[in-house]
């Protein structure tokens, strides 16, 4: 495609000339394809020879030229293809109108047949005026007498000048449209309150993404813990938990041209559902039970994504904190009514891990 420079002086090339110029049939062999609104090829053919009146031609090989035209909405766009010497050369060139491209066409022909042309181009003929018949001259009048000079009126003050109107604002670049997308995570961190002492909750978490939204499910599984009963020291139960999380997210993020969303935000809150399972030790060691788990969880995250193409499978870092707020009191007691564990009212979540993301692609 012509550079923005090379096309300026290509479009705006000088009109001179008025009489038709030799044709150019000879040397060029041209076939021309344009919509109807469009110059057609004898419009070409005719700006073509206006370029090479002035020029020796005689020991200049053949040269074939084709063209096509199409327009649309951003303007017209010209594919060019010529030949000369046993050498094809296709170009493509855009302009606002088709008699711009047309006389880009007859500019680079010219330039193949005679590198020495100037760039300019022709106006078609004109048909001539016909010439107004001379009116007779009238009869001279006699001069009548001066009259007396009228006192000078006196000069109007001059206007104070508009002041400038402000330049508007340049318009913003486009953004790019957001893209669906599916990310899968693999995390791990520590858990603190839920159960005591704190342990580690390990997730794997997959996520779907349109725009700033999220929508994402986790799956987690609390390891195991020994907790002792407070007033019973030979009292211990072992305790582990499975649950499910479903939670809706808002990401802001910066973006960069060559890295969207390279690091991202995201604010989330849902649900969690599951079960704690517990099982004695020690005197207690026959007991085993189950309770169900409802909660609340909420909290910040951050997500880097450091990969460059936003069309690709990418790696990147995931880490979140999130508050938990259980909906359900889990309790576990001994035979003799001894509590054993009593959940907390209030949690916490940390966790870190590895994520890979990429596009949803839609089908063809």
């Amino acid at each position: 495609m012509l550079g923005a420079a090379t096309f300026s002086a290509i479009a705006t090339a000088t009109v001179v000339g008025l009489g038709p110029a030799p044709s150019t049939d000879d040397a060029v062999s041209l076939r021309w394809q344009a919509p109807a609104e469009c110059p057609n090829e004898a419009d070409l053919r005719t700006q073509l020879d206006g370029l090479l009146a002035d020029s020796d031609r005689e020991d200049v090989a053949p040269i074939a030229a084709e063209g096509n035209v199409t327009v649309g909405s951003g303007g017209a766009t010209l594919v060019l293809r010529v030949e000369a010497e046993g050498e094809v050369e296709t170009r493509t060139l855009e302009a606002a109108t088709c008699a711009e491209v047309t006389r880009a066409a007859a500019l680079i022909v010219a330039i193949a047949v005679d590198p020495g042309v100037t760039m300019t181009i022709p106006e078609p003929d004109l048909e001539p005026q016909p010439q107004p018949q001379p009116q007779p001259e009238p009869e001279p009048q006699p001069e009548p007498e001066p009259e007396p000079e009228p006192e000078p009126e006196p000069e109007p003050e001059p206007e104070p000048e508009p002041e400038p109107e402000p330049e508007p604002d340049p318009d913003p670049a486009p953004q790019q449209p957001r893209r669906a997308a599916w990310s899968v995570a693999l995390l791990a961190g520590p858990g603190i309150g839920i159960t005591t002492p704190a342990g580690l909750d390990t997730a794997v978490g997959a996520a779907l993404t349109w725009g700033r939204l999220w929508l994402e499910a986790r799956l987690v599984y609390r390891a195991p813990r020994v907790v002792t009963a407070r007033d019973v020291p030979r009292l211990e139960g072992r305790f582990q938990m499975w649950s499910g999380t479903l939670r809706g997210c808002g990401a802001p993020s910066l973006s960069r041209a060559e890295r969207p969303d390279w690091l991202v935000f995201p604010l989330c809150g849902g649900v969690e559902a599951g079960a704690i399972l517990g099982r004695g030790r020690g005197d207690v060691e026959s007991l085993r039970g189950a309770a169900p788990w409802l909660a609340l969880t909420g909290g910040p995250g951050l997500a880097w994504r450091p990969a460059q193409r936003a069309r690709r499978v990418r790696a990147g870092l995931r880490a979140s904190a999130d508050l938990v707020v259980p909906l359900v009191q889990t309790t576990f007691e001994s035979a003799q009514s001894t509590e054993i564990l009593r959940s907390g009212a209030i949690g916490g979540q940390i966790l870190v891990g590895v994520e890979l993301v990429g596009p949803v692609r839609r089908a063809q």
